[in-house]
């Protein structure tokens, strides 16, 4: 928030939110926009589909098995950008690394909040700390841009700090922020031009993200936000 500049996908009529969107995992579970719609066919289409499907797409079916993993507390956990998206000139990924790695074991009996009461625990006692960082590409080849399925090796390209992230010790498990995480709407495109996103994943995020906000927004509006303000939220 903040972030002064014309951005790419207009962010209402101030615009200074760079949203920066990143998982758990170092890559996409897909090589492309094609692959991904035949992946999500093949989970709604049975079985069979689903058998034959991973057959035939193995590294598919890898990627995808490696991303179920679980977590004990998401303010410990590594988060990567997967696509890449231009520094300047430069094609780049983004990463987060917290300082504090430590994790209790998943709990076996956990209730379905537990990563929100990990979170909440930790929070009420410390601050979480994590540096950014931006991984150049220095091979075309072996870093591509168009296959967000493949990671991009650290040991030819280490990622570089460039900045720390600190989450403040805080109350944060309360009604009115629950409602305004529910209102609040993601699109890594709302960016400035000078670090758009790059790869054919990226290209169709920028339309999903929007159908997807303008779907939910278009029938929610805050206390308070005329309906522009609420889509654009």
């Amino acid at each position: 928030m903040g972030v002064e500049g014309a951005r790419i996908l207009p962010d209402g009529p101030v615009g200074t939110t760079h949203d920066f969107i990143l998982i758990s995992d170092s890559r996409f579970v897909t090589a492309n926009v094609a692959e991904f719609d035949g992946l999500v066919k093949a989970l709604i289409g049975g079985k069979l589909p689903i058998v034959w499907y991973f057959l035939t797409h193995l590294r598919v079916a890898r990627n995808l098995l490696w991303s179920l993993r679980h977590h004990s507390n998401p303010l410990a956990i590594r988060y990567f950008s997967v696509v890449p998206s231009l520094l300047g000139d430069k094609a780049v990924k983004y990463s987060l690394t917290p300082v504090d790695v430590s994790q209790a074991p998943v709990p076996k009996n956990s209730s379905n909040d537990h990563l929100r009461e990990a979170m909440v625990d930790r929070l009420t006692s410390r601050d979480a700390v994590f540096d950014f960082s931006v991984q150049f590409q220095v091979d075309p080849y072996k870093m591509p841009i168009e296959d967000p399925g493949i990671t991009w090796d650290e040991a030819l390209s280490p990622f570089r700090k460039v900045a720390r992230l600190t989450i403040p010790s805080q109350v944060f498990d309360t009604p009115e922020r629950r409602e305004f995480g529910d209102n609040l709407s993601f699109n890594p495109w709302r960016c400035l031009p000078e670090h758009r996103p790059l790869g054919g994943i990226n290209r169709a995020r920028r339309q999903v993200y929007q159908a997807l906000s303008n779907s939910v927004m278009t029938t929610t509006k805050l206390p308070g936000m005329s309906r522009q303000q609420s889509r654009q939220s």
